[in-house]
């Protein structure tokens, strides 16, 4: 259940997002909590290239425009990083243990 220093990400959170359904059986087995959740972020306008040049071509009557409306990455589980990865077989192995059906 150890999480990296950088992004928060446990064992379980790689195999699970990498499609790795026999690693992800292994790492439940022996204790890895799918209930961890990697650290959530908001990146800094500057630090990623041309979106304040993006921010600022918005027209002023954009819903929700300008620099405070940047999507914020809420922190997953292994299960959600499955699924946006599309790896049906591992979601379907942990989804049991999340609580999510």
């Amino acid at each position: 259940n150890h999480q990296d220093v950088v992004g928060g990400r446990t064992p379980l959170h790689q195999a699970a997002g990498q499609g790795h359904t026999k690693m992800c059986d292994l790492l439940i087995q022996r204790g890895a909590d799918a209930h961890i959740k990697d650290y959530p972020c908001k990146p800094e306008v500057d630090d990623v290239p041309g979106l304040r040049e993006a921010i600022n071509e918005m027209p002023a009557c954009a819903v929700g425009a300008g620099e405070d409306k940047i999507w914020t990455y809420p922190g997953w589980t292994a299960l959600e990083h499955a699924e946006d990865e599309g790896h049906d077989s591992t979601a379907d192995l942990l989804r049991p243990w999340t609580n999510e059906y």
